[in-house]
């Protein structure tokens, strides 16, 4: 569990969660307690489900839901919501 300051991702859990990591799926609350940055937001996204290939579920907005969705249109899905609460969270 991960409770530091979200304003970038060199907290120590979750690097350690990135090192230790190989298959599986994390689950956060919401994309603002992910991150703050929209940029940092999405490279990590792409580095945790690209790189490391673990999947990653939002509790909050289930569309965010990398195990569920893998097809063409749920990938799309996915990447456009990804981009907008991503920015919404930058702006809180």
């Amino acid at each position: 569990m991960d409770k530091q300051n979200r304003k970038n991702f060199e907290r120590a859990n979750y690097q350690l969660l990135k090192q230790v990591i190989r298959k599986g799926v994390i689950f956060f609350h919401s994309l603002d307690r992910f991150g703050l940055n929209t940029e940092e937001i999405l490279q990590e996204w792409n580095d945790l489900t690209k790189n490391i290939e673990i999947d990653i579920v939002e509790l909050d907005m289930l569309l965010l839901d990398t195990n569920q969705y893998r097809d063409s249109m749920g990938t799309f899905i996915t990447d456009l919501f990804l981009q907008i609460l991503s920015w919404m969270a930058e702006e809180e």
